[in-house]
């Protein structure tokens, strides 16, 4: 009784189930890659399993989504390690089809930052562009344009589990 009641009731997890347990138990007794674990994406309530399918590739799985047509434990995306510690390039799914299959495979680099906490998602784009405006005789070329001035390194995940061993403030001094 007065062990439950130091307890805090935020530090209590619930018991981890179903597929986010596959990840954990894939992890046990060794030691896990930096971007193995149980993540939740900042802007929403979606939870994502990282874990390792051979040295330096990881798929990424849907544990828990808002999106109805998204089901537990479907695999909506990769990971390769790259030459820089800490630093990864993905590729993800992120749209469903009518059909309920996965269509738009975006590409990201997702960087660890925070000791290894938090990651985030910078999109970039591959391939070949064309640009039939540039057709245009020069005075209507530039009158139509995008502007985007939004961050590109504030969209990101928060690790759930392993907890991190330091937490990042401390309690009292």
């Amino acid at each position: 009784m007065a062990l439950a009641a130091c307890l805090d009731a935020a530090s209590v997890q619930p018991p981890i189930q179903g597929h986010a347990l596959e990840i954990v138990q894939g992890m046990e007794g060794r030691v896990p890659d930096p971007i193995e674990g149980l993540w939740q994406l900042s802007s929403e309530e979606s939870v994502l399993g990282i874990r390792a399918t051979s040295r330096g590739n990881y798929e990424i799985v849907a544990i828990d989504s808002p999106s109805p047509g998204l089901l537990p434990g479907t695999v909506i995306g990769t990971a390769r390690a790259s030459a820089k510690y800490g630093v990864y390039d993905a590729s993800i799914y992120t749209e469903l089809g009518a059909d309920g299959g996965l269509s738009k495979g975006k590409d990201f680099i997702v960087e660890l930052t925070d000791g290894g906490d938090t990651f985030t998602l910078s999109h970039y784009y591959r391939g070949i562009t064309i640009r039939p405006w540039r057709l245009l005789p020069y005075l209507y070329r530039g009158a139509v344009g995008t502007r985007d001035e939004r961050p590109r390194d504030i969209e990101g995940c928060h690790r759930l589990y392993p907890k991190p061993s330091l937490p990042k403030e401390p309690a009292a001094l």
